[in-house]
């Protein structure tokens, strides 16, 4: 398994089979950007985006699925972040490979060529889905606020050092292991740290932001960024905002919950759109 020449690779095999778990595929804003390795200068007429998605298994074997804050393991190696080439695996349905899949592929119409709605982690997507639009930081009144910033947050047990903001900028002495990235940790009965997940896109002088702005404006079209002055975006995954029964957990400072919590968003909803014409909904 580690003589494997470079490139695509099938999963599967006499000893690995279809449905043993083969990790997680980097699904983060920042690292998704680097592995899409942009740049309009790159544009040609068959790939208008200049993006030569070269670098995924560079990504994950950097920085793999997020520093959470931490400082690189020691040593720290090239199998460290468990990830590598799991974003070059692939399985082979014209063998038999996820069956399933391939019935559902074959009897249905599927939409094969979405991945997901945008660049970042499972919760922005989720969001995504039901508002077709980011959420931003606020004091739980609509009024837009920087996150926790390198500050103590929580009671009790809870109570720790957090930094909300993401920083995908390269710790000292590491070659791409983020400053601050990660869905926080501790909490919920320990102490809480790291947590980077926002992002203040309007401000070119904020961590990671430059680049992507850069390469926005050197598209030969005009793409409005949409980035509200101020505002932090979730970028990534924290816990929902509500309780299942209804009742708000980002107030909530037990120590039997995590201060990464979304505040109630003022952003509007599918679901408000929905309520505003007596039209019930579930999710």
């Amino acid at each position: 398994m580690y003589n494997l020449p470079p490139g695509p690779f099938q999963l599967s095999s006499f000893s690995f089979p279809y449905e043993s778990y083969a990790n997680s595929p980097v699904h983060r804003f920042y690292q998704m950007w680097q592995q899409e390795d942009c740049n309009a200068f790159y544009a040609t007429e068959s790939n208008p985006s200049g993006c030569l998605n070269d670098l995924f298994p560079w990504v994950e074997v950097t920085v793999g699925a997020g520093t959470n804050g931490k400082k690189p393991p020691k040593p720290f190696t090239d199998v460290s972040t468990g990830e590598g080439a799991t974003a070059m695996g692939f399985y082979n349905m014209l063998q038999g490979d996820v069956p399933y899949f391939k019935f559902l592929a074959d009897n249905y119409a599927i939409n094969d060529n979405f991945h997901q709605s945008v660049m970042g982690g499972t919760g922005a997507n989720h969001i995504m889905l039901g508002f077709g639009d980011a959420i931003w930081f606020n004091d739980g009144q609509g009024r837009p606020m920087m996150p926790p910033h390198n500050q103590v947050v929580g009671e009790g047990l809870n109570k720790g050092k957090v930094d909300e903001i993401e920083n995908p900028n390269a710790q000292a002495g590491t070659n791409n292991w983020y400053t601050q990235d990660g869905y926080g940790g501790g909490s919920s009965g320990s102490p809480s740290y790291g947590g980077g997940s926002y992002s203040n896109c309007s401000d070119s002088t904020q961590p990671g932001v430059t680049a992507v702005l850069s390469y926005l404006a050197d598209l030969p079209y005009l793409v409005n960024a949409r980035c509200a002055p101020g505002h932090y975006y979730l970028l990534n995954n924290y816990n929902p905002g509500y309780f299942g029964d209804g009742s708000n957990a980002y107030t909530d400072t037990s120590n039997n919950n995590t201060v990464f919590t979304i505040p109630p968003s003022s952003v509007r909803s599918i679901g408000d759109t929905l309520l505003a014409k007596n039209i019930s909904f579930a999710y």
